[in-house]
């Protein structure tokens, strides 16, 4: 790939899907409610975020689609010997991440290939967590970043929504209830990601490209701490409800509608803002936005349903948003920080137990 950018994915993000969050067990986001973009000096637990989901269950698994050409997963092992699976696209593999201090990198590849992907990875027994997943894309090159909040003028709204403050990106969040409010907005880049939060009373949602009428990618705002109730609780802000890479060049209107049941069981949507990647030459791959995560038609691999491209457009210049930073970065290394050097049983997931955490 001629410019590798890493996405940083954490274990409460709405790309990741847990198979049956009764089988997780992970901290309270809301006992530090600010800690989503605070740093582990000021947490003191080796977590990302401060967060990791944690099982003892066999056959627990979580899965994320895809199209990255690499993909690293990182959390702890409570065992000496791997007992996970890791599978992507149909493929199964043994794990072979080892126990160690604090978070360890449980399967790495940097060959994926270009197009969707499938990837899922099951605990067999002995104890594993997921800490987050970084994802490797060809974004272009000469990267700019653009934000658009909640409450600029650039966000059309569709539908019942209600305004908060607290601490989110400009001090304002947005939020609805029931099926078929949406948002949409317009952009130029070949990435995409939209923040909010997850919530235990949240529930699906569909993000559309270009007036499309089959979604791009359909995701789950529910948190959930280890619990079936729908409530409003384990409430993290900050997270990334959505990331696309790999658009092409031009501009592209993007819509999210809030999904789920009607009536009593109406689940939650909330929005706090948007930023998107603009590049100077956009990424030779590129992924058909308007077909379910990029991919049209039945081949796995995409062939013949993607364009390879080359194209230079003028960037716009903006600042990331300095409340939250950005997901991505320029190596899986710099999401490491609290990799070496840690007391397994002093940060490690016995401390996190003797909190009361797991």
């Amino acid at each position: 790939m001629s410019n590798l950018q890493n996405v940083t994915v954490d274990d409460f993000d709405s790309l990741i899907t847990y198979s049956d969050y009764s089988q997780w067990t992970t901290p309270n986001p809301q006992d530090h409610p600010s800690w989503y973009n605070a740093t582990g000096d000021v947490t003191g637990v080796p977590w990302h975020e401060a967060t990791i989901h944690y099982t003892t269950i066999p056959n627990a698994s979580f899965s994320l689609n895809s199209t990255a050409t690499s993909i690293w997963i990182y959390g702890t092992l409570n065992t000496t010997s791997p007992n996970y699976t890791v599978t992507i696209d149909g493929q199964s593999t043994q794990g072979t991440g080892t126990q160690g201090d604090g978070r360890v990198l449980l399967y790495s590849s940097t060959g994926l290939g270009e197009g969707g992907h499938e990837i899922s990875l099951t605990h067999n027994g002995g104890g594993l967590g997921l800490d987050l997943i970084v994802l490797g894309y060809d974004l272009g090159t000469g990267l700019t970043n653009a934000t658009i909040d909640d409450a600029g003028p650039n966000i059309a709204y569709q539908g019942t929504w209600t305004s908060e403050g607290g601490d989110f990106f400009n001090g304002t969040s947005i939020y609805t209830q029931g099926p078929n409010n949406s948002l949409s907005f317009n952009f130029s880049g070949s990435a995409l990601y939209i923040y909010g939060d997850q919530v235990n009373d949240h529930g699906p949602f569909s993000l559309y490209f270009n007036d499309s009428s089959t979604p791009y990618a359909t995701y789950n705002g529910r948190s959930g701490c280890g619990t079936s109730a729908v409530e409003k609780g384990c409430e993290k802000l900050g997270t990334l409800k959505a990331f696309v890479g790999g658009l092409p060049a031009g501009e592209h209107r993007a819509k999210v509608t809030n999904d789920g049941p009607e009536g009593s069981g109406a689940t939650f949507f909330d929005f706090d803002y948007v930023e998107y990647t603009t590049p100077t030459t956009y990424p030779q791959f590129i992924i058909n936005a308007t077909c379910p995560n990029g991919i049209c038609g039945t081949s796995g691999s995409g062939s013949g349903n993607n364009t390879s491209t080359s194209t230079s457009t003028s960037a716009t210049t903006s600042a990331k948003p300095s409340s939250t930073g950005s997901s991505s970065s320029s190596g899986a290394e710099s999401v490491m920080g609290w990799n070496g050097g840690l007391l397994w049983g002093v940060l490690g997931l016995w401390a996190v137990k003797r909190l009361g955490w797991l």
